[in-house]
């Protein structure tokens, strides 16, 4: 099931694999990124980096998080309002509270 982990974020704990759209090109980049999220997992998993124009799961959890994106910044609510009810966990944090969260806890690890 779902927990609450202490970095904020929820997560079940039998996930084995995380796919990333492929945002950093340089393989040393992706590595410490890599890294950097099995360190705040405290656990080992399975990390991808896919292209979203070249993976469809991929692009449309892009489409997804940009709809969300829109509505929180005002722009255009239409997209989210045709996902909302298939959105299992939302929690919406302020920029100062997720670099406090995720930032200086990435601080701590490097």
């Amino acid at each position: 099931g779902y927990k609450d982990g202490e970095n904020g974020c929820k997560y079940e704990d039998n996930i084995k694999e995380f796919v990333f759209d492929k945002h950093f090109h340089k393989v040393a980049d992706r590595e410490r990124f890599d890294r950097l999220i099995t360190d705040l997992l405290k656990k080992e998993v399975k990390i991808k980096h896919l292209d979203s124009i070249e993976n469809t799961e991929i692009n449309t959890a892009d489409m997804a998080a940009g709809s969300v994106l829109w509505k929180y910044t005002g722009r255009d609510d239409n997209f989210y309002k045709i996902i909302k009810s298939r959105i299992i966990v939302e929690k919406v944090v302020n920029w100062k509270e997720a670099k406090r969260i995720f930032v200086d806890k990435i601080k701590m690890l490097t």
